[in-house]
């Protein structure tokens, strides 16, 4: 094979080579970029609490520097997103209601990025969710919310002399 050939077969092999690559690259340029949806915001709140506690929630950003002015909601998990634990019985679902109250709270975050919600009156453990919110800036986190068993009504006790 002279030089000449192997030139000729090198320059088709770099053509059919360039036909193939080309629309690939073409598709490419023309893909839309994805733009970031916003930094996500941390959230730092309690794992579980009692029914009618406050709860402290510090929202961060993710450079951990505390989010002043970011909208902090507590709101309950649609029965499919929350874990189940246990089935209640019948007799338990009408004698202890899942939520008492409405099941929504908003609060502002301070300089300090710290919110204060109260956890709502549940009749069972309920799992709710933090949602924290500053312009397109988004984080979540889940908080049990345990029922506060009531201790039963003592009866007076007489003293006899």
């Amino acid at each position: 094979m002279s030089i000449r050939s192997l030139g000729i077969c090198l320059a088709l092999v770099l053509l059919v080579a360039g036909i193939c690559v080309a629309p690939a690259m073409i598709s490419m340029a023309q893909m839309p970029v994805k733009q970031p949806t916003g930094e996500q915001l941390k959230i730092e709140a309690p794992k579980q609490v009692n029914a009618g506690e406050t709860i402290k929630v510090t929202v961060k950003d993710m450079a951990g520097k505390p989010v002043a002015g970011a909208e902090v909601k507590l709101v309950s998990l649609p029965d499919e997103q929350a874990p189940d634990k246990s089935v209640p019985s019948m007799s338990d679902a009408i004698a202890k209601p899942p939520v008492k109250e409405p099941t929504e709270k908003i609060a502002k975050t301070d300089k300090n990025g710290v919110a204060t919600l109260k956890a709502p009156e549940v009749g069972k453990e309920t799992v709710m969710k933090i949602e924290a919110t500053l312009g397109a800036q988004k984080g979540a986190a889940n908080i049990t919310v345990l029922p506060v068993e009531k201790a039963p009504v003592k009866e007076p006790v007489e003293k006899t002399k």
